[in-house]
């Protein structure tokens, strides 16, 4: 029976996943849209606003469910690990970094940010760097 509920909460967060891929792009489809032929620097803007959008729907999903459906650990993780997990992971992050705070202290919420920041700037520089040294 346990791995029914198992598979049953894998299905679900993968259909939700999808869902949120694709309601990423849309957003950002819609806010680059928007801003038209004249975005030039303000390209970044979709991605900011994905994952303002997702921090706030992460914040939200989480207290909801705490309060409300503490008892629907599928419908929580569909929403959470899966709609807004392939959304954004930024709320991920950012709500880990609000628990840091909480339950360690600013240190350790600062650390995580801090080093989130650095290590992904390193990864993407090593990344492109690895895909410059193939040719």
């Amino acid at each position: 029976m346990a791995s029914d509920m198992w598979i049953l909460r894998v299905g679900c967060v993968a259909l939700a996943g999808a869902v949120g891929a694709v309601s990423r792009w849309g957003v950002t489809h819609v806010v680059h849209y928007s801003l038209g032929e004249s975005a030039g620097r303000w390209w970044f803007l979709g991605t900011l606003t994905v994952n303002a959008l997702g921090c706030f729907l992460f914040g939200f999903a989480i207290d909801y469910f705490q309060r409300y459906l503490p008892q629907d650990e599928t419908l929580r993780l569909a929403v959470t690990a899966g709609f807004l997990g392939a959304f954004t992971t930024f709320s991920t992050f950012a709500y880990e970094t609000v628990k840091l705070h909480t339950s360690d202290g600013l240190f350790w919420a600062a650390a995580n940010v801090g080093l989130s920041v650095v290590v992904g700037l390193i990864a993407v520089v090593l990344g492109a760097a690895t895909v410059r040294s193939m040719s």
